[in-house]
């Protein structure tokens, strides 16, 4: 009886082993089997993946998406089909990701911000995906991302997404058209500006931090001035910027600008108007910011060295001047963007 049931074992499993055993002896000179010479289980029982779960999104979740340009933190979620409790307030909860794209969602808000103690300058960018009403499991997410900027390589966001010891050209050859060469490069060229221009010493007493929030046209990106503050080293607080920091409106809206455009376009909104995908708008929304009388350019933007592109070329004041003028890259038509943008 027993021989008869390995019989059957052997005949079912075509006399593969259940169960790997280990060689008897170990002779130094031995040939193992190589792992395409090994008998593998009949298909009906080998062991099958597990079945994959649902996926769901709350509050705190980070995630990237397909692009995968920028780490998303939710703020908040709930299903949009829901009404609203009777005390006005919708309740969030956690909801069900079925793979639904995120190219509905857009930039709603942003805010710059400056610290001398950090030594860095950062841009915090809001998200809002509405909810499609159309679908019978209409989700609103409400989302952020950050990007710091900063002299230091492994502080700096274009440092950090590449490594210290990548440059910018090492993502698979890719062409210099590719969407993440020309969003990262145009980065770290306006935030390049930024940092040279706000580590000069331009007003009556250093600023210690600076901070300007927007909301954000979801049609054509323009920032709308929200709230600003200024504080200085002296301890003066300004809830408006004084009239001697205005020299700095035109380096914080490249930076902002730029980080609008590239969060857009990390999500595939095709509605918004976008500096990556449209030249003209690009040439609009950018402005070359040069000095202003009676500051000299070595007091501007000069003395800065780019992670990856090195110094200003001669004749250019600004690196928003070089980029407008298609160095280090051209903007306007971006190649190699996946055709869905999604978890």
């Amino acid at each position: 009886m027993h021989i008869q049931g390995i019989t059957c074992v052997l005949v079912v499993t075509l006399g593969s082993e259940l169960v790997p055993s280990l060689q008897p002896n170990f002779e130094s000179n031995s040939r193992l089997d190589n792992w395409w010479d090994a008998h593998r289980l009949p298909p009906l029982l080998r062991p099958k993946p597990a079945r994959c779960e649902p996926k769901d999104l709350g509050r705190g979740d980070t995630f990237r998406l397909t692009p995968s340009l920028f780490d998303y933190t939710v703020l908040s979620t709930w299903n949009a089909s829901k009404p609203v409790g009777a005390d006005g307030v919708r309740v969030q909860e956690r909801v069900e990701y079925r793979g639904q794209h995120f190219s509905s969602c857009y930039v709603n808000t942003a805010r710059f911000e400056y610290s001398l103690v950090e030594q860095t300058q950062t841009v915090n960018v809001g998200v809002e995906c509405p909810g499609n009403q159309t679908v019978d499991y209409p989700i609103y997410v409400s989302m952020q991302t950050n990007m710091v900027f900063a002299v230091e390589l492994n502080k700096d966001f274009v440092g950090q997404y590449y490594g210290s010891i990548r440059g910018i050209d090492s993502i698979n050859e890719t062409s210099s058209t590719d969407y993440r060469k020309q969003v990262l490069a145009a980065i770290q060229a306006i935030a390049t500006d930024s940092l040279a221009i706000m580590s000069k010493n331009h007003l009556s007493s250093p600023a210690l931090s600076m901070r300007l929030s927007f909301n954000v046209d979801p049609d054509t990106a323009e920032p709308i001035p929200r709230t600003e503050a200024l504080t200085y080293v002296n301890g003066t607080y300004a809830q408006s910027f004084p009239s001697e920091a205005l020299i700095y409106v035109n380096t914080i809206y490249n930076l902002v600008n730029t980080a609008i455009s590239a969060v857009n376009l990390d999500l595939l909104n095709n509605k918004t108007l976008n500096i990556f995908k449209n030249a003209t708008f690009f040439h609009s929304r950018m402005v070359k910011n040069p000095p202003p009388p009676p500051i000299n350019s070595s007091n501007w933007a000069e003395g800065f060295q780019t992670f990856y592109y090195g110094n200003l070329a001669p004749g250019y004041q600004t690196w928003a001047e070089m980029l407008l003028d298609g160095k280090p890259v051209s903007l306007g038509n971006p190649t190699g963007l996946p055709e869905q943008s999604a978890m």
